[in-house]
C-alpha cells in the first residue's frame, strides 16, 4: 500500500490491514478504541456499523474523548446521520484526507457535540418509527388514490358519460411513450393521438423520452403539446417553436457528477454521454450486461450521493438521465397545462371554473413521472373532475370515441 510504502518503519505500520473476519467482541473493542471510524462505501442501503460506532462511545470511559465519524455520502445512512459525521465523496481522496486530518484534529467539545447529535438520532430512527412512518405513508397515499378512477371503472355510472360532454368541459389527453410510436404495430396510437387533437374541446399532450430528432421525423399533429428532454425542452399546441426550461441558481447541477459520470463512462465500453443546461444523460448498449450493470452502479452512485430531493435520475432500457429534481416531464406539463387550458376556455369564453376530464395512457418511465403527479394536490390547479389511468396503448374503445 501506498501509504505504509511512504509513511511505515521497523516499528510503526500506519495501515493494518486485516483480510479476515474478527470476533465480534474484538470488533466492538476496536469501534470503543478507537479516535474515528472510516465509512467510505461507494454504494450500499443502510450501514449498521456508523450506529455500533455511536452506541460503543456512551460507556463513562469515552466521555472524554468522544470518537468521530467520517462516512461516505452514498451510504444509507449518511441521510440521517449528515448532521453529525463529516460526510465524504468516496471518489474525492483529497477530501476523504482533508476529512480524517478534521476528525482528529477536532476539539473534545466539538467531538461531543456531534457525538449527541448522532446518538439521538440513532435512539430516535429505530425499526418502530421506520414501521410507524411507512404505514402512514401508504394511508396518504390511500387517501389520495380514492379520487383516481382507473380504465375498468370507465363505464361505471355518470363517468360513462365524459365523452359527450360538451365544450363547456375540456377533456384532457396525455399520452407518454415507451418508443411505442416507433413500432408499426403501434401506428394507430399516433393516428388516434392526432384524431384527438383535431377536436377542439381537447387538449392533448405527448410526454415522450424519445429524442427531438426522432420525434420531428414522425408525423405527429402540430395541435399536440410535446414535452420532452427530461422536461427540459416543450412545445404548447399549435405553436411551431420549442421552448427550453430556463435553469435556476438552485436548478444548477453539481459539478461533481461530471467526475462520477465520467468514470463510469471510461470503464463502459460503447457507453457515451451528452450535456444539456438542465440534463446530463448517459447512453450505453442496452444489450450488454456489464453495461446495464454499470448503469445501475451510477444511478446508484448518483442518488446515494445527492438524494431523490435534489437530483433525479431515471434510468431507461439504455440510458440513465439525471437532471435537477426541480426539472421533470410532470413539472413542465403541469405548468404548459395550465396555459393551454386558459387558452381554450379564452378562445371559447368557457368558464374559467368548468372541470376537466383527464385521461393518462401509456406506458414506462415517463408514465410512471406523470401517474405520480397525478397523485398530487398540483393536479388538482387544473381543475379536473375525474383522472383516468390506462396503462399501454390506446385501448380499442378509446380509438372508436376520443375523435367524436
Amino acid at each position: 500500500m501506498r501509504i505504509n510504502s511512504e509513511h511505515a518503519s521497523l516499528t510503526y505500520q500506519p495501515v493494518i490491514l486485516l483480510a479476515q473476519e474478527i470476533p465480534y467482541s474484538q470488533y466492538l473493542a476496536l469501534l470503543a478504541t478507537s479516535k474515528v471510524c472510516l465509512v467510505t462505501s461507494l454504494q450500499e442501503a443502510m450501514n449498521l456499523v456508523t450506529h455500533d460506532f455511536v452506541c460503543c462511545h456512551t460507556s463513562p470511559a469515552a466521555c472524554a474523548n468522544r470518537g468521530s465519524l467520517v462516512l461516505s455520502e452514498f451510504a444509507g445512512s449518511a441521510t440521517d446521520l449528515e448532521e453529525g459525521a463529516f460526510l465524504v465523496n468516496p471518489w474525492d481522496s483529497k477530501g476523504c484526507a482533508l476529512a480524517i486530518k478534521d476528525a482528529l484534529d477536532i476539539r473534545s467539545e466539538e467531538a461531543e457535540r456531534r457525538w449527541h447529535i448522532l446518538y439521538h438520532t440513532v435512539c430516535d430512527r429505530d425499526a418502530t418509527r421506520w414501521c410507524q412512518g411507512f404505514l402512514s405513508a401508504l394511508q396518504s397515499i390511500k387517501a389520495k388514490r380514492a379520487r383516481i378512477i382507473t380504465g375498468s371503472q370507465l363505464y361505471n355510472g355518470e363517468f360513462s358519460r365524459a365523452w359527450r360532454r360538451p365544450l363547456s368541459s375540456p377533456l384532457i389527453i396525455i399520452v407518454s411513450d415507451n418508443h411505442a410510436l416507433l413500432d408499426d404495430d403501434n401506428a394507430r396510437n399516433l393516428d388516434c393521438l392526432n384524431r384527438a387533437a383535431d377536436n377542439n374541446r381537447n387538449i392533448v399532450y405527448l410526454a415522450s423520452a424519445l429524442p427531438k430528432s426522432t420525434l420531428e421525423t414522425l408525423q405527429v399533429s402540430p395541435e399536440v403539446g410535446l414535452v420532452i428532454e427530461d422536461g427540459s425542452l416543450f412545445r404548447y399546441p399549435g405553436a411551431t417553436d420549442w421552448e427550453q426550461v430556463q435553469a435556476s441558481a438552485n436548478q444548477q447541477m453539481p459539478s461533481a457528477i461530471d467526475t462520477v459520470v465520467g468514470y463510469f463512462q471510461e470503464r463502459t465500453p460503447g457507453s457515451k454521454v451528452t450535456k444539456t443546461d438542465l440534463m446530463t444523460m448517459f447512453s450505453y448498449p442496452k444489450d450488454d450486461i456489464y453495461a446495464q450493470q454499470q448503469a445501475v452502479s451510477l444511478a446508484d452512485a448518483i442518488i446515494g450521493c445527492y438524494g431523490i430531493e435534489n437530483i433525479r435520475v431515471v434510468q431507461g432500457t439504455d440510458t440513465v438521465a439525471i437532471s435537477p429534481a426541480q426539472v421533470s416531464w410532470s413539472r413542465t406539463l403541469h405548468f404548459s397545462l395550465q396555459r393551454s387550458l386558459a387558452d381554450l376556455r379564452e378562445r371559447h369564453s368557457q368558464n374559467p371554473r368548468a372541470k376537466s376530464t383527464m385521461f393518462v395512457i401509456g406506458q414506462g418511465i415517463v408514465f410512471d413521472d406523470i401517474v405520480r403527479w397525478t397523485r398530487e394536490e398540483d393536479a388538482m390547479v387544473c381543475e379536473v373532475e375525474h383522472i383516468v389511468i390506462i396503462g399501454g396503448g390506446f385501448p380499442e374503445w378509446v380509438d372508436s370515441c376520443i375523435g367524436t
